[in-house]
């Protein structure tokens, strides 16, 4: 079942009539956090610092503490500080979850967890529960939470858990097992920066002389959908001006998909597009999608980004469907899933899925972790879940594996400067040829390259009208993701070129040959 809840983002005009922008509107965090109100920024109003009379609850010891700001992250697993699944995100809201263990001498009571979040942010927040017995993760009064504003989260914050008991005596000196650290100290939460937004450039493409719906209520869910994913602050999507495609209207069984995608990529390049900018061409083929998708179709296509410094790959394009809100939210998954490619993420293996990634952990997809929405503070059971790179579309989610790499690529596509030698910071030309997946070679449109490539590198031979070899070079190749084949990048040959042969190429890897 589909979880994207009607966001609060708002839709905002810029000056300029020709683009709107996507604009965050307010905060994501719920209207509690623990026992705390919080004003409209989701900063707590009152300071709920633990009272210096209380004292330590007896019989109940800190079993767990995790974070969610997409998956379950363990901090503190059996009361000592756990290996990390994934990453804690620097400016994302989130939950933290304290898991209290009762021993043979509790007896079912209320008690009050105090957080405290110190560093260049303090926040001190409460929650009071009555912990009767082994908690469950689908029963939020099992446990207690916490939900902690974006601000809470900074690479030097700092945590500390106290369960305080009004029943009890003794104070709160010492070690004990009723409060983490166990000494009374603060401990690192390891928050790390995965930069400030995703910035997606989104093109509506007018086919058949049909226009995708850039409207508010469609824009707000791609762009709720993808941030819900994706383990950054915030997504800023520009919606850029219809462009129409001057090929022919892709079809359901994949044909003309590739002709589209190259397309786009090359656009991105003539444009000049920021390395950090993400296209995403979103078209509509038919009036309806059923129309569409009646027997089976593909839904989306993207090159693989494999390397950070390809920004050639950042390119994606998919079917752009508004109305029911099936179809609403299947096209933002599109996107997301699409995206994810564009950050180098493979298939994971569901629903017949190809070239899938053989280093995905779950089986059928699954998530692996409790999965946690950050938009309508829903979670997903690891036993339901599949991962949005796979093909499976019940409770599609996102797994821990997937979103640590995401956060990985984050973290090098908006922090890195590339080293790029004086070759790759000059323009070159290049021709786009379509490979399909025998082999065969089809030229494309010529390009424009200002920026380094890092496809799969094929020998190129540059042959004369007598068969000899005037030089040879490398082309980039770069696989499709839900249909047969790819496309390479090929350097502009000499001009007394009258074939060129490329070396190992399609599922055969075979030499194919392709005349001036």
């Amino acid at each position: 079942m589909k979880r994207i809840a009607e966001s609060a983002f708002v839709l905002a005009l810029a000056a300029c009539s020709s683009e709107t922008i996507i604009v965050r509107g307010g905060p994501t965090t719920n209207s509690d956090a623990g026992d705390v109100p919080i004003d409209d920024a989701g900063n707590p109003v009152v300071d709920a610092a633990p009272p210096a009379t209380a004292s330590f609850a007896k019989g109940l010891s800190i079993a767990e503490i995790a974070v969610f700001q997409g998956v379950k992250v363990a901090m503190v697993k059996g009361g000592s500080s756990a290996t990390r699944n994934g990453p804690i995100v620097a400016n994302r809201d989130g939950v933290i979850r304290v898991y209290a263990k009762p021993d043979g001498t509790w007896k079912p009571h209320a008690v009050t967890a105090y957080l405290a979040l110190s560093g260049s942010s303090s926040t001190n927040l409460k929650d009071t529960k009555v912990i009767s017995g082994p908690w469950d993760e689908s029963d939020s009064t099992s446990m207690f939470e916490f939900k902690v504003p974006a601000a809470g989260f900074q690479p030097d914050t700092n945590y500390s858990v106290q369960i305080l008991d009004a029943q009890a005596t003794g104070g709160k000196t010492g070690s004990s097992p009723a409060q983490y650290p166990n000494d009374g100290s603060a401990a690192p939460m390891g928050v790390k920066s995965s930069g400030s937004q995703l910035k997606i450039a989104y093109f509506p493409i007018v086919t058949s002389g049909l226009t995708p719906p850039t409207d508010n209520a469609h824009m707000t869910q791609v762009r709720a959908t993808i941030l819900s994913l994706y383990p950054i602050p915030d997504v800023v999507i520009t919606v850029k001006p219809a462009v129409t495609f001057p090929g022919g209207t892709p079809q359901a069984n994949g044909a003309g998909w590739g002709q589209m995608l190259q397309w786009l990529s090359n656009k991105r390049q003539s444009d000049g597009a920021p390395a950090d900018v993400y296209y995403y061409g979103a078209f509509t083929p038919t009036p309806g999608f059923n129309q569409y998708c009646s027997n089976g179709c593909v839904a989306g296509l993207s090159s693989v980004g494999q390397n950070v410094g390809d920004s050639w790959a950042r390119a994606s394009i998919g079917l752009g469907y508004a109305g029911a809100m099936f179809v609403s939210v299947e096209t933002a998954f599109t996107a997301a899933h699409e995206i994810g490619h564009a950050h180098g993420r493979n298939h994971a293996d569901c629903g017949g899925a190809q070239g899938v990634d053989p280093q995905f952990p779950y089986s059928s997809a699954g998530i692996g972790v409790w999965g946690y929405s950050i938009i309508d503070h829903t979670f997903t059971d690891p036993n339901q879940g599949h991962d949005m790179m796979g093909y499976c579309p019940q409770s599609e989610w996102i797994s821990d594996y997937t979103y640590t790499a995401l956060f990985n690529r984050l973290v090098a596509v908006n922090g890195a400067s590339m080293n790029l030698s004086p070759e790759q910071q000059q323009p070159r030309d290049f021709r786009i040829v379509d490979v399909d997946d025998n082999g065969g070679l089809t030229w494309g449109d010529k390009v424009t390259i200002r920026s380094a490539l890092f496809g799969e590198e094929k020998i190129i031979s540059y042959l004369g009208s007598d068969g000899h070899t005037i030089e040879k070079s490398k082309g980039f190749y770069y696989g499709y993701d839900h249909i047969p084949g790819g496309y390479m990048l090929i350097p502009i040959g000499p001009s007394d070129t009258a074939k060129l042969v490329v070396e190992k190429v399609g599922l055969g890897s075979v030499t194919s040959a392709l005349a001036k």
